[in-house]
């Protein structure tokens, strides 16, 4: 069996690196929300049948992340800067 890829930030991803795990996998992100609390995510970039594809809009706000959340079912977005930890799962 193989053990998931965890991505410490220690390791210092960059923006780019990021997109490309959510946009190729579905991801665990672990990422500071703004009212300071830690939460966890299952979530992708990929195109989910059913729901409208949201892209990245790098111009205006570069450090905004849009994703799928499978939790919620539904597009949610997070700030770079606040992640954690990304997860291939």
């Amino acid at each position: 069996m193989n053990e998931p890829k965890f991505q410490d930030f220690n390791d210092e991803l960059t923006l780019e690196q990021v997109i490309n795990k959510l946009e190729n996998h579905k991801c665990l992100v672990v990422f500071t929300k703004a009212d300071g609390s830690i939460t966890k995510m299952e979530c992708s970039a990929f195109e989910i049948p059913g729901s409208d594809k949201m892209d990245y809009d790098l111009t205006n706000k570069p450090d905004l992340l849009h994703v799928y959340s499978f939790d919620r079912a539904g597009w949610r977005s997070f700030k770079f800067s606040r992640l954690i930890s990304i997860e291939i799962i």
